[in-house]
């Protein structure tokens, strides 16, 4: 069923609870009168797929876009690298013989290489590439066999291969980091797309990418909301990934190189992928000034960046009553979210170590859901053990009745690596809790004010460094040694919450340009760029 509006997001609504499906809930929720589709970017068909919200009734349709469900079996035992990218795994091998019935032609070589050269350096992706590229096969398995398993696909390929030319490049390892890239992106670029007159996507990234390609071959306007700077919470996961050593170093070979070109090339491949979506995007939202500054930043067009904060249902907490705490009472701390690496749930126990040390009495409650990354929430709990923090320190699992959560704390505390614009900060403070929170995303701005009036209220919180768990129980302490300051915070909390998150108000301004966009002409579509006009820089038109 065609849509008014189709949200495009990755691995959040309605499959995962979190920050991201909460606000697609709410925009759903607050416009009845408007038909709304949802296009979920997941892993695999075997990731979870059971629903965790209720569905409203304009919730009109939910399709799914799958990036790792491409057939690779079959390939253990063939001889070589041209044979494992050139086996038909849908049909028996018969001896040495490999036969691929399916070819690009010219054009779509050109095409295909002009996306490999975008990606591969971060710039920009041309959207008639990407039709070009889609365009003419008559399923999805044409289309990836053909990508993956043609001979001119191969010598594309190689041919960037020698384009690259760098001392020590193992081809090996580069056939597989290409592979483990690119073929995530094919099978994105062939997710059926809802009709809709909008396109809203959550995020950059695949999200992105298919939102710049729905708004290319539809003609219609792509919204993009950044709940999180895209690009750059990669580049912080990238940095851990223990098999992309900085020496440079790949699971079978040691390169003979000073920089570790597999990092660098997947760093680019995502800003390539926002530079699409900030690219053929006609409005651009962030949720903090300060994140929208990094969007610019990243290449976002100043004129296309908009601030719209998230909001919450005020109602729900601002009832919450409050007391000063008598002194000497353990400090109750809360964390809210999931327990995944983002949020670093690790400097949050070493912090709590630190309390215990300094003989600050406290205890902590972890809320929050525990399946995402168990071989993380694996560790967190033996870390807990090992900091002798279990009779102080309790992960509980995901609760639904937030009000009676932040009623039995006295602070939420904040740990994240990066953040958008967290709603467990404007519950908290609604609900009249200070806030101990990371210096991330618009942490700092709801915690102590944007404007001249919002920042004349005075603090609701208090900010500490990523990753310092010194720090953080250092602000823990302060408020456990000072409950005057503690009820105060949070009487400035709910104060602010009210007078500038209050979800109504939000969802107006999503409304606003809903209609500008819903209603615009259709544009044609674009003219494929020629290749002088490759050569400007970008956001050169």
């Amino acid at each position: 069923m065609n849509s008014d509006v189709c949200i495009i997001t990755e691995g959040t609504f309605p499959y995962v609870m979190g920050g991201v499906s909460t606000w697609i809930a709410q925009i759903i929720e607050s416009m009845p009168d408007l038909k709304f589709s949802v296009l979920n970017i997941s892993a695999s068909r075997k990731t979870q797929r059971q629903i965790r919200y209720d569905l409203p009734k304009n919730l009109v349709g939910i399709s799914d876009a799958f990036i790792f469900d491409s057939a690779f079996s079959g390939l253990a035992n063939l001889e070589n690298l041209q044979d494992v990218f050139l086996f038909d795994y849908a049909r028996p091998r018969l001896g040495k013989e490999i036969i691929s019935s399916h070819a690009l032609t010219r054009e779509k070589e050109e095409a295909l290489l002009s996306v490999y050269r975008a990606l591969s350096t971060g710039g920009s992706l041309e959207m008639g590439d990407i039709s070009a590229l889609v365009q003419g096969f008559e399923s999805d398995e044409e289309f990836i066999e053909t990508m993956a398993h043609s001979y001119s696909a191969w010598e594309v390929i190689k041919r960037l291969y020698h384009e690259i030319g760098i001392p020590g490049l193992s081809f090996l390892d580069y056939f597989w980091s290409f592979r483990a890239q690119y073929m995530p992106i094919f099978n994105v670029l062939r997710a059926s797309l809802p009709k809709a007159r909008v396109y809203h996507a959550a995020c950059t990234g695949y999200a992105g990418l298919l939102g710049a390609r729905a708004a290319y071959e539809s003609g219609r306007p792509l919204i993009l909301t950044e709940h999180g700077i895209y690009s750059r919470e990669r580049r912080i996961e990238l940095a851990k990934v223990d098999w992309l050593s900085s020496s440079g170093e790949s699971r079978f070979l040691q390169l003979e190189r000073s920089r570790n070109w597999f990092r660098e090339r997947w760093m680019a491949l995502f800003q390539s992928l926002s530079h699409a979506a900030y690219d053929n995007a006609s409005k651009i939202i962030s949720l903090s000034r300060g994140n929208g500054e990094i969007q610019i930043s990243e290449g976002a067009p100043r004129d296309k960046v908009e601030i719209i904060p998230n909001g919450i249902i005020t109602d729900t907490f601002r009832n919450i009553p409050r007391q000063r705490k008598a002194p000497g009472e353990p400090l109750r701390v809360g964390f809210v979210g999931r327990v995944v690496s983002i949020k670093d749930i690790k400097t949050l126990l070493r912090a709590m170590s630190l309390l215990s040390a300094w003989d600050v009495p406290f205890r902590t409650t972890v809320v929050g859901p525990l399946d995402e990354e168990p071989e993380y929430v694996a560790e967190c709990l033996d870390l807990l053990e090992k900091l002798d923090l279990h009779s102080k320190v309790f992960f509980v699992g995901p609760r639904r009745d937030l009000d009676k959560v932040y009623a039995e704390m006295d602070v939420l505390l904040l740990t994240s690596a990066s953040e958008g614009f967290p709603y467990v900060v404007l519950e908290a403070n609604c609900a009249g809790l200070p806030v101990v929170a990371t210096d991330v995303g618009a942490c700092r701005e709801i915690l102590t004010g944007i404007g001249k009036d919002d920042r004349a209220l005075g603090p609701s919180g208090r900010i500490t460094p990523v990753g310092d768990p010194e720090a953080t129980a250092s602000e823990l302490a302060r408020f456990a040694r000072d409950p005057d300051a503690l009820y105060r915070y949070g009487l400035t909390g709910r104060e602010r919450a009210l007078r500038y998150y209050d979800l109504e108000k939000i969802m107006r301004q999503y409304r606003d340009i809903y209609e500008t966009y819903i209603f615009a002409a259709k544009k044609p579509r674009h003219a494929r760029a020629t290749d002088d006009a490759r050569t400007l820089p970008h956001g050169v038109h």
